[in-house]
């Protein structure tokens, strides 16, 4: 029989990784793909990946949301302010940026890089390719780098080959692009109402630079896109969805869903929702209530 657990990425959380240790080894030894690290001290959390990693068969993938760096996550890592700070820091003009401020982008998501390997972290679930179009967004916001998707796609690209320079697996997301949503997707599903052409040339633009600056994951936001979906069945579970990324974007990365615990995937049950998403042709399912 096929081991579901090698397609799912767990949630950690660094609070308790000593007191639950051996719930989380048991999942390795079940062959779990990894872990999504949420809070915690750095060294207690990084001790504890350590220990997984020896027992883990392949290497373990080992994930955060760590769109502001270690800091958002453990105690003792640094906190850089959110995207659109950063991106109108270093911005002179529309998007161009100087070289001076340049190498201060760099160094930042350098840092990001490089303080989340110490921790024992190998992927990094940003940047955020959203398009920060609708201000009424609720959950967006400034977590994106711009209005605009040149700017997006800029600093947007110029994250993921910063980290992944540094040995920090990127994931661009939410495809094919949460910012021009009035609706969280972690309460219930958004609608982005764009035909296929707005959409290639706004939403789509900063995801397709990211296939271009080569980045190694993408996630699939739990958005109804009737232009690449008419059913209504969100991105994240619908084959057409990932066909077009693997097809018309030319992606040939990891697919991951985003996490299946959201009121996003709609009506149905997670167990169904996860069983759509690897039909669907996604690789990785990410954080489910029960893995």
């Amino acid at each position: 029989t096929m081991n579901f657990y090698k397609f799912i990425i767990a949630r950690l959380n660094g609070r308790d990784i000593e007191r639950e240790f051996d719930y989380y080894l048991g999942l390795v030894k079940k062959g779990i793909a990894g872990f999504i690290v949420f809070g915690g001290e750095l060294n207690t959390v990084r001790q504890g990946i350590r220990e997984l990693q020896k027992e883990a068969d392949g290497c373990l993938i080992i994930a955060s949301d760590l769109e502001q760096g270690l800091g958002q996550q453990l105690q003792g890592g640094t906190v850089f302010p959110p995207a659109m700070a950063v991106a109108s820091a270093v911005k002179s003009s529309k998007f161009k940026v100087q070289s001076s401020k340049l190498k201060i982008l760099r160094d930042v998501f350098k840092t990001v890089a490089i303080e989340a390997r110490y921790a024992g972290i190998n992927t990094i679930f940003a940047p955020v390719l959203d398009i920060n179009t609708n201000p009424k967004n609720p959950i967006i916001s400034t977590r994106a780098f711009g209005e605009s998707s040149e700017s997006v796609s800029f600093f947007g690209c110029e994250m993921i080959k910063t980290l992944q320079s540094h040995g920090i697996t990127a994931c661009g997301k939410h495809f094919p692009g949460h910012g021009d949503t009035e609706t969280d997707s972690h309460i219930k599903l958004p609608k982005i109402k764009k035909d296929i052409k707005a959409l290639s040339k706004t939403e789509l633009a900063p995801f397709r630079n990211a296939v271009k600056a080569g980045v190694k994951m993408i996630m699939m936001g739990h958005l109804n896109v009737p232009a690449l979906d008419p059913s209504g069945i969100p991105a994240s579970l619908s084959q057409k969805a990932v066909s077009y990324l693997r097809s018309k974007l030319g992606f040939k990365g990891i697919v991951i869903t985003d996490a299946m615990n959201m009121g996003g995937i709609g009506r149905y049950s997670e167990e169904k929702a996860a069983l759509m998403a690897l039909n669907a042709g996604v690789d990785i399912l990410l954080h489910p209530t029960d893995p």
